[in-house]
């Protein structure tokens, strides 16, 4: 089958075992999967077709030859956009005869979504707006020129690019030849994305030289080599990270989220109580109204000036009532309560099933990593009553582990390797002569 590629045609056949090794660099690969139900997201669909494409020909790779054509191909650079999904699907139908995720232990794999969301960090200091600016077709159109956006439809009436569910195990010659034009325009798209990005980033880097924290030419090309344009290899095995975690869930002790649960509906019957008798019940018609009356009238007997928002409201977050509340018991009373509150609301109160499947971001638009969904799973509460209910699945362990003072390991790691500085005693870190030193100005400035 020949497609065209800008001016160019581009060949594309069959894959056999027989073909054996084919590419002999870096390729692009593109598959298409099962339907992913919205109610269990996190299950990996199946792999249904796949094409892979190195800048000068292309192969269709079916369900039945995926491993084999991955396995001859083990020591090349594979691009893919949205790799932590692609390689769950690959792991899922090759694991026996090969483990993909060893390319990415190696840096064999670039993850065009990845570079887009990164190059957009690196310019203007967030990721993609929405989750459409990063997608292969938001992508090609932008810097290809290239519309992948087409609403086709196959015979049935159906969109083409939806509706591969359809052609599972059939061979590409019984293939509606749309739908293989289709999938071979995306690899094409991926494979020049991956080239443009990269030179982009390339270029990014390039001018870098000013930046404070620069070392050298050597010392820049050494940091890419071992990280990725932009951290790449470390915010990929991130992803794939979290994606698991999504995948594999979180089990919940059901005896002890009822224990738990039980405990903290007494206490707050209890608070409530002592609130109503200072004067607000939290449960009451006009709750929130109330309750800056409440403060405002705590506030005039006690004689005390409580933090207020910049709407002139009475503050009423945990950490701007935590000194007063340690001088009025009504305050204390009402922290407490809000806390409780929290804990079933947003905690306890979603954990009643067997597996909760927290969902996560990433590439947030400033580039931290967040966690929604069936649960927040990065913002669990520290204390025990809520922790203590999460337990790990059936025949297997906890690890804990915790980065403490991860921030300062990070800046000795950058005063050392980038700055040559061999050692520092503690107290010295605030004194004008280490400031000086560390930021390369003279006194005066």
């Amino acid at each position: 089958m020949n497609i065209m590629s800008g001016k160019k045609v581009r060949s594309f056949v069959p894959w056999k075992p027989e073909s054996k090794r084919v590419f002999n660099s870096a390729f692009a690969f593109e598959i298409k999967t099962t339907p992913v139900d919205p109610e269990r997201a996190w299950e990996t669909p199946d792999y249904i077709f796949g094409v892979a494409f190195d800048g000068t020909k292309g192969y269709f790779v079916t369900r039945e030859h995926v491993a084999c054509f991955l396995a001859v191909h083990q020591d090349l650079m594979v691009v893919i956009h949205g790799a932590p999904v692609a390689l769950a699907v690959l792991d899922k139908i090759a694991r026996d005869e090969l483990d993909v995720y060893d390319l990415v232990h190696r840096d064999q794999v670039r993850d065009t979504q990845l570079l887009q969301q990164l190059y957009l960090l690196g310019t203007r200091g967030l990721t993609a707006q929405d989750k459409d600016e990063a997608t292969l077709e938001s992508c090609a159109k932008k810097y290809l020129k290239l519309d992948l956006s087409g609403d086709s439809l196959d015979a049935d009436c159906d969109p083409i690019r939806t509706s591969w569910h359809k052609y599972v195990d059939v061979p590409p010659g019984k293939i509606d030849s749309r739908y293989l034009e289709a999938i071979a325009q995306d690899v094409i798209a991926v494979y020049r994305l991956h080239r443009h990005l990269e030179k982009l980033l390339d270029k990014l880097l390039a001018e870098s030289t000013k930046v404070w924290g620069y070392v050298s030419d050597r010392w820049r090309n050494d940091v890419v080599r071992l990280f990725g344009h932009q951290t790449h290899h470390t915010q990929l095995r991130g992803a794939i990270a979290l994606f698991t975690v999504t995948a594999n869930g979180l089990h919940v002790d059901g005896h002890a989220r009822t224990e738990v649960t039980n405990v903290l509906k007494s206490l707050l019957r209890n608070l409530r109580e002592h609130l109503i008798q200072g004067g607000w019940d939290p449960e009451g018609p006009d709750a929130k109204g109330n309750l800056q009356t409440f403060l405002g009238e705590l506030e005039q007997r006690r004689g005390l000036k409580f933090p207020r928002t910049r709407s002139g409201k009475v503050s009423t977050a945990a950490d701007a009532l935590h000194d007063i509340a340690i001088k009025i018991p009504e305050v204390q009373n009402l922290l407490r309560y809000q806390q409780a509150q929290s804990l079933l609301g947003s905690f306890l109160g979603k954990m009643d099933r067997p597996v909760l499947h927290p969902s996560f971001d990433g590439m947030a638009r400033t580039g931290r990593t967040t966690s929604h969904g069936e649960i927040n799973a990065q913002n669990l509460p520290r204390t025990n009553d809520v922790r203590r209910c999460i337990v790990p699945s059936p025949g297997h362990v906890f690890i804990l582990a915790d980065y403490k003072t991860i921030e300062l390991v990070t800046l000795g790691q950058a005063l050392l390797k980038q700055f040559g500085m061999k050692s520092a005693t503690p107290w010295a870190w605030g004194s004008t002569a280490s400031s000086i030193m560390l930021a390369g100005t003279s006194e005066s400035d």
